[in-house]
């Protein structure tokens, strides 16, 4: 099927070739303008000067006097406009959210030549009304009174000030709009809409000189006209200096219930060809839809596909990427059959390393604590730069990263981390009011100085795009905002978000990758669009508007139907001269935002007949946890270091490793054997285990003075008095500081503070309930060995929370964080690793009980009672109380010896537990690892 660009370049070659003909081509975008220029020199069959090529808005601009301005200058003249309207008007910070969203729909209002005037005194009108609640009954109207608060509330004269000031807002719409027009046109300056109103508003004047300078406007490609483009294209068209030719090729696109066909039926009876193009009867593309797990792994499938195009792979195949994030991942995929890349998008600065480092930078200082010693950084943000590609090999970066969480640093002074003048430049404070201006100025110069300093250690693209960071910042230092600092560092990435990086290279070689406005106008043999997500491709359509629907539907401003007809036309067009199509998906995501496009749907079922449809799924690895059938075998140099840990070093089987093992045997290899540290991190807001620990550590000091002795009521109502609630609190506070490092707490810190205090306090009350009694040990460490059932003997042992006599009973006491289960129907249900209530805390006492019955004096010689002190339950319930039944203890220690001789038996893997449980384990990332290895991977 012949090109679109290339049948009108076939009409058209013949005619430049004649002579001194003076044409312009108007293309909707630079890109077609490029391959419409190669298809006229293939077809030249003589020499003749190229033609002008431009686009529509490139039109737009050489006709019109005025210079649109960008978008940062706009919303601050749009603020001076509004200021001298509204004597008590909010500042740029508040101004500038809602300014962008008076600019968009002023540019809707100009490009669709709206009565400005009657469209925003009906605004108005339409929200008094909706204001109006005189017709409510006054049952509504105070149900509206508690939902809307103080907006709702009446004043002297009926009214709130809050819905006074929401409701002038509405009514300065138009005289805003004047005031703008007005003050943008005295200096020269436009937006989009303004200028192209501007231009259809002169005609014929405004363009006079443009209009002689050619004999004819070829309009190539073009598709949703606004009413400007149409009010130019009918003055030429009734001159008889325009052609037009639109790319409306193949039953899919001409459905007439298809949305893409929306606006081309209407121009093409507007606005004829004066040539006919090429017809050959309809074609329908092979479309194959791929559902792959990963974003990343779309761009991989994306490069097995190009693989299997062999020697096809050329300019006759195109990929698109309607999320540009996924351009490095699509790069690293392409395989060696290509021989060349055309990135017409460019490399985006949002997806490079510079732009998340400055991401972190601006996290880092408004993350900054001022404390009374010294300002102090966030550590998550510290650590972010810290591991950034920048930052890692500077001198004395690991031992940063190393101490912040040996010493569990949520708070970090810069001066600890100035081991490099890098270092030193980028960890440096921002000093000046976070509120105010000082602070932004300070803000700029700390941007400028890392900036540079980065200019000068980079090089390649890496250079190009810390130029173009730095020239943002330079501009937008100059216009001297009066914001504060987060405003201002909100308003910079708004300024560079847009900017690209363009790739060097011949633009009509080898392999094209493209985002969906550049295939505008462009056809190819093979396409691949990656990303075909709903909310991606078509792009989520946004509401941020203040004139209501209903409005705009009037006014013939663009409406959501007119949004999903333009993507419609984009998705069809470009598929319509394809032989063969893939879809491909990410299917982690599901609904209505975010599933499969809605066009992979339309092809499958509207169009079955139309098109060769087929779907496949492609599973690959994305790094998830793994499965429960991995295992890893105990290799002899694994059972040589379990020889070494359990019977040459005496390591001691402990109660916790046991239930590890029953949970998770990796876990336990992980842990026990190979004795791993844990994933690293730093914890400012306390875990289940953390809480715990800080718990046990406040008991531990409060009965510390007491062990060994007798603890009575009197006692422990001193400690429930007055003073002894302040020491309480005294105490927790400072095992808090000695557990996490820090010893300012805050946040939900507070609060646990709080639930600390009351838990402490109700165990206290308890403990008084059982008084008198003699605390005999706190974290009392004890052991004793077991004899295995091949006569080796293995150490047991353990830490018990609390040992105590009462009534001469030796009390075995656990504290636990969580709810406690002791419900087993028999000794075998406490070793089920499938059972996920399995009660965990028998085992444990069983443990306890096992090596004090092996120990001398009252441990052995007094009968026992494990209680279990649960916090989760302690509110409301007495401490849980349970002895063995002696014919039990022969069937515990024959479930325990049989147990470890399965963890020491070299013929018993160690496998995976549950899946749900490794997200939450604390050696997810080094199990995943392993795991890898084991498989070849």
């Amino acid at each position: 099927m012949t090109p679109f660009l290339r049948q009108v370049a076939g009409i058209y070659g013949d005619i430049l070739a004649e002579g001194d003909r003076r044409i312009c081509f108007v293309f909707p975008s630079r890109r077609a303008a490029v391959f419409f220029r190669q298809y006229l020199s293939e077809m030249a069959r003589k020499p003749f000067f190229s033609p002008e090529l431009i686009t529509i808005n490139e039109l737009f601009a050489k006709i019109s006097d005025l210079r649109v301005a960008d978008r940062i200058t706009l919303l601050q003249k749009l603020h001076s406009c509004y200021s001298r309207l509204v004597p008590r008007h909010e500042s740029l910070d508040e101004f500038i959210f809602w300014g962008d969203m008076l600019i968009a729909d002023f540019n809707d209002v100009d490009k669709y030549m709206a009565d400005a005037r009657s469209l925003f005194m009906n605004v108005a009108d339409l929200n008094a009304l909706k204001d109006d609640f005189s017709y409510l009954n006054d049952s509504q109207r105070d149900a509206i009174r508690r939902f809307w608060g103080h907006y709702f509330t009446e004043g002297k004269d009926g009214t709130s000030e809050v819905k006074k000031r929401f409701g002038r807002n509405w009514n300065i719409m138009y005289p805003l709009y004047e005031s703008f027009n007005e003050l943008l046109s005295s200096e020269g300056l436009s937006y989009d809409g303004m200028m192209y109103r501007r231009v259809a508003g002169n005609l014929p004047a405004c363009g006079e000189a443009l209009f002689a300078e050619y004999e004819l406007f070829v309009f190539v490609g073009l598709n949703a006209l606004n009413e400007c483009e149409k009010t130019l294209l009918r003055h030429l068209r009734d001159s008889g200096k325009a052609d037009f030719y639109w790319d409306f090729y193949g039953g899919l696109l001409r459905d007439e219930s298809n949305a893409a066909s929306l606006f081309m039926r209407e121009n093409i009876r507007d606005f004829p060809s004066r040539h006919p193009l090429e017809e050959n009867g309809d074609t329908y593309p092979e479309v194959i839809a791929v559902s792959v797990p990963s974003a990343v792994g779309e761009a991989r499938y994306a490069g097995e596909i190009l693989a299997s195009l062999g020697d096809e792979v050329g300019r006759e195949t195109a990929v698109m990427l309607p999320d540009s994030s996924l351009l490095g991942p699509l790069l690293g995929s392409v395989p060696e059959n290509v021989g060349s890349i055309n990135v017409t998008m460019g490399c985006p600065m949002s997806g490079s390393p510079l732009a998340s480092f400055m991401h972190s930078l601006k996290d880092l200082q408004l993350g900054l604590r001022k404390t009374a010693s010294a300002p102090k950084f966030y550590y998550r943000h510290v650590l972010d730069l810290l591991r950034h590609k920048y930052l890692c090999s500077e001198e004395g970066a690991d031992e940063a990263v190393k101490n912040i969480f040996m010493h569990n640093a949520v708070y970090v002074e810069p001066s600890s981390l100035w081991t490099s003048s890098l270092l030193r430049l980028v960890f440096r404070p921002v000093t000046g009011n976070p509120e105010g201006e000082d602070g932004t100025r300070a803000m700029e110069a700390y941007f400028k100085d890392v900036l540079w300093e980065l200019g000068t250690l980079q090089g390649g693209t890496e250079r190009e795009f810390v130029k173009r960071y730095y020239s943002a910042v330079i501009r937008l230092s100059d216009m001297c905002l009066p914001v504060k600092p987060a405003t201002w560092l909100k308003l910079l990435e708004a300024l560079v978000s847009g900017i690209s990086v363009p790739f060097k290279g011949e633009p009509l070689a080898g392999l094209q990758i493209m985002g969906p406005l550049e295939t505008r106008a462009l056809d190819f043999k093979n396409i691949i669009i990656v990303s075909m997500n709903e909310g991606l491709f078509p792009a989520r359509s946004t509401d941020n508007s203040f004139i209501p629907y209903i409005l705009r539907k009037g006014f013939g401003l663009p409406v959501y139907e007119y949004e999903d007809a333009m993507w419609a036309y984009y998705f069809y067009r470009f598929i319509s001269r394809a032989e063969k199509v893939w879809l491909i998906t990410d299917s982690r995501v599901g609904g209505i935002r975010g599933g499969e496009s809605r066009y992979i749907k339309q092809l499958e079922y509207l169009y079955p007949d139309r098109t060769r449809f087929s779907r496949t799924e492609v599973s690959l690895s994305s790094g998830q946890a793994h499965a429960v059938a991995e295992v890893l075998p105990k290799t002899p140099e694994i059972m040589e270091l379990m020889e070494k840990r359990f019977f040459s070093g005496r390591k001691i089987f402990s109660p916790s490793s046991l239930n590890d093992y029953l949970s998770c045997p990796l876990q336990f290899y992980f842990k026990y054997v190979l004795e791993e540290s844990p994933d690293e991190e730093v914890t400012d807001d306390l875990d289940p285990g953390a809480f715990g620990s800080w718990y046990h550590g406040v008991m531990h000091r409060l009965y510390a003075p007491f062990e060994g002795k007798e603890v009575d009521s009197r006692i422990l109502e001193g400690m429930l008095s007055g003073a002894g609630r302040d020491f309480i609190k005294r105490t927790a506070e400072e095992v808090f500081a000695e557990k996490t490092g820090n010893s300012e707490i805050r946040g939900v810190n507070l609060v646990n503070l709080g639930v600390i205090q009351r838990l402490v306090a109700k165990t206290l009350e308890v403990d008084k309930a059982f008084a008198p009694f003699k605390m005999l040990y706190l974290e009392k460490k004890i052991n004793a060995p077991l004899v295995l059932d091949d006569g080796r003997q293995v150490l047991l042992g353990g830490y018990i929370d609390r040992l105590d006599v009462r009534e001469g009973r030796l009390r075995v006491i656990d504290y636990k964080t969580g709810g406690v289960n002791l419900k087993y129907d028999n000794v075998d249900a406490v070793f089920d690793r499938q059972n996920a209530e399995r009660p965990k805390i028998v085992l444990q006492m069983f443990i306890y009980q096992y090596i004090l019955d092996r120990s001398s004096g009252l441990f052995s010689s007094l009968p026992k009672v494990n209680s279990v002190y649960s916090l989760k339950q302690m509110m409301h319930s007495v401490p849980q109380e349970f002895c063995f039944v002696p014919e039990e203890v022969p069937v515990f220690e024959d479930c325990l010896r049989k147990l470890i001789g399965e963890i020491l038996d070299p013929g018993v893997p160690f496998s995976a537990g549950k899946e749900d449980r490794c997200k939450h384990c604390d050696f997810f990332s080094k199990c995943k690892k392993t795991m890898s290895d084991v498989k070849g991977i």
